[in-house]
């Protein structure tokens, strides 16, 4: 009868547990092609110049990359890795956040350990989504939204490593202060 009670609390935790969405880190392979395919040679300077004055400062590079074209954005990351000789992880933003409460908050605190730990690079795709969100407190669900969004500013500006933030229009810069904007 005992045996029977621990099986229903695990079918029952299973039931009320999250989803899993996947993992939140993803490694992205680094391309041979990146070197080639990063935009037009001032990009190139452009890049350079960013990862010089950021070496030169003993700071980590923060930037927005924007551009038209959909995957120029995850090419010019790849290349700016290579050159720094780091890994470069994507953070699935998708499986970070929750709708429950402190969840989101929680799995950034993991995202951000864990990639510290391997040194990583971290690239935001499509951060607008969770950026995007802040806005005047009308209720309890727009109050957790920018915790969250605060909290996330705050592990970004904390994180002794590189971080490239994509968006979909740069609408993200205005939102993210001591990020150099990339691209159009």
């Amino acid at each position: 009868m005992k045996n029977f009670g621990l099986q229903f609390q695990r079918l029952f935790q299973t039931l009320l547990a999250p989803a899993k969405r996947g993992a939140f880190l993803e490694l992205v392979p680094m391309d041979a092609a990146a070197s080639d395919t990063t935009g037009s040679a001032a990009a190139k300077v452009q890049m350079g110049n960013l990862l010089h004055q950021s070496a030169s400062k003993g700071r980590p590079l923060h930037l927005v990359l924007n551009s038209a074209n959909k995957n120029l954005h995850l090419v010019q990351a790849q290349w700016l890795a290579q050159e720094m000789k780091q890994p470069l992880y994507r953070v699935n933003l998708a499986a970070v956040i929750s709708k429950y409460i402190g969840e989101t908050e929680k799995n950034l605190r993991l995202v951000f350990s864990r990639a510290e730990k391997m040194g990583a690079v971290l690239l935001f795709d499509e951060a607008d989504a969770l950026l995007g969100k802040r806005s005047n407190v009308r209720d309890a669900h727009d109050k957790y939204a920018n915790q969250e969004v605060a909290y996330l500013l705050q592990k970004m500006e904390t994180y002794p490593h590189h971080i490239f933030v994509q968006c979909k229009n740069g609408d993200c810069i205005g939102v993210l202060p001591g990020f150099v904007l990339l691209g159009n």
